[in-house]
């Protein structure tokens, strides 16, 4: 009985200490895991959206070269985190995403600066503006949209595409003259070209020119024979025989028949609306303005007063046609040639001769 007492005992002794010592493992196992759990770093969202769907939700632009890193939120890098605090080492480990993964909403694009580009598309039947009153220049903004109603919103600096770049068109009346030398000189120096409308007792005054014109890229268009008001529309036959002398007059300069067959009215079309489709039936294209340096009729001039009238009468235009002149006196529109030139630039046109129109 006594041996049996003894056996017993020691059977309950021994199942008490497995139970002390699974207990002791328990609290040890749930200690480290308690630990593990509130010593690891909370998950940080990714910057950019998650890393299974590759689609991004906004936040900081990433760095230079394209790539972000961002840190793994997944319950495995989780389970990952607690498994290594638990063996006593630092848990960091980030996901860099390539480009194919990068891209942010429309909406992100920054707007343009320059705002509203205001599309003037010219239509020479629908020309309007005042002629100088003594007719010896071009006066008045000629364009077939006053109100620039049809609007545009400008692309941003550096993202237009060729198709969608502005086009500018600088045109020059009433040479050749000595001036007209000097502004090809301007002109060729900054790879500008130009359409310049002559007049045909001038071009017979200096063939050479005009000649020196052509061969520079140049467009030669006819700005009649004389410019007289009085001759030049005296009646349709006179309007076409000072079109047919210029013609004349600028083939022998050249050298040969020219015929660019583009015309500009003196004083513009508003001096003589009622030609305005008697030029297109003898096949001629005609052009107004609706940009220009006011260099006929300011007085007391400078190429900064012509440069601040130029950019009163600019509308920030799809197309703009800009009028100048070449004529004998008109020394401050070279002067202030290279600052238009730039200004265009910066505005984001293109130089075009009218017969690209």
């Amino acid at each position: 009985m006594i041996v049996h007492m003894i056996s017993s005992g020691k059977k309950v002794l021994f199942n008490i200490f497995v139970l002390i010592v699974l207990l002791a493992a328990s609290i040890f196992t749930l200690s480290s895991i308690a630990n593990a759990l509130f010593a690891a770093p909370a998950p940080q969202q990714a910057a950019y959206g998650s890393v299974d769907d590759g689609n991004f939700d906004g936040g900081a632009i990433p760095d230079a070269d394209g790539q972000a890193e961002v840190s793994q939120t997944t319950e495995t890098a989780a389970r990952s985190a607690r498994q290594t605090e638990v063996a006593g080492s630092s848990f960091n480990t980030t996901i860099t995403l390539s480009e194919q993964f990068f891209s942010l909403p429309d909406a992100t694009m920054p707007a343009s600066a320059s705002g509203v580009a205001l599309n003037a598309r010219f239509s020479p039947d629908e020309v309007i503006g005042p002629a100088e009153p003594d007719g010896t220049g071009d006066n008045g903004v000629n364009q077939a949209n006053p109100d620039n109603s049809d609007d545009k919103l400008a692309q941003p600096a550096g993202l237009e595409d060729d198709a969608e770049r502005k086009k500018a068109y600088l045109t020059f009346d009433d040479g050749p003259t000595q001036i007209t030398e000097q502004v090809l000189e301007t002109l060729n120096a900054r790879g500008v070209r130009a359409t310049f409308f002559v007049i045909g007792a001038n071009v017979k005054k200096n063939p050479d020119i005009v000649r020196e014109a052509y061969e520079s890229g140049h467009l030669i268009a006819n700005h009649s024979y004389s410019h007289n008001y009085d001759k030049v529309y005296q009646s349709l036959s006179s309007l076409k025989s000072e079109i047919k002398k210029c013609d004349d007059a600028i083939n022998a300069a050249l050298g040969f028949s020219y015929d660019s067959r583009i015309f500009r009215f003196p004083g513009g079309s508003s001096e003589a609306p009622k030609y305005r489709k008697e030029i297109a039936k003898i096949g001629y294209k005609y052009y107004d303005w609706d940009c220009l340096n006011g260099d006929s009729q300011l007085k007391n001039k400078t190429p900064e007063k012509l440069f601040d009238h130029m950019l009163g009468t600019f509308k920030n235009q799809d197309e703009l046609i800009v009028l100048m002149h070449d004529s004998l006196g008109k020394q401050t529109t070279v002067d202030m040639l290279n600052m238009a030139i730039d200004f265009f630039i910066e505005k984001g046109y293109d130089f075009y001769t009218l017969d690209e129109k």
